[in-house]
């Protein structure tokens, strides 16, 4: 959130998705499950070569965060109104 706190519409739907009142993006659940099931190595390889200036390890840190933000319990409400 804090990276986004200069973009008002950004953060307010940043914050209504991790406050729960939004759904997470399909996309990303979808990225979630296919690791869960099959493992990053096993998607990223999935996915073609690798492409663009972020390194395997990047990546993998990356979904890892992904996946750290989807298991988080969504901000309790009262701290989304502040």
């Amino acid at each position: 959130l804090r990276r986004h706190i200069w973009r008002p519409r950004r953060f307010r739907a940043l914050l209504d998705r991790f406050g729960g009142r939004l759904p997470v993006p399909e996309g990303r659940r979808a990225l979630a499950r296919a690791v869960a099931d099959r493992g990053v190595a096993e998607v990223l390889a999935a996915h073609g070569p690798d492409m663009g200036l972020r390194s395997p390890a990047e990546v993998l840190a990356r979904v890892e965060t992904l996946q750290a933000d989807l298991a988080a319990p969504p901000i309790p409400a009262a701290e989304v109104a502040v």
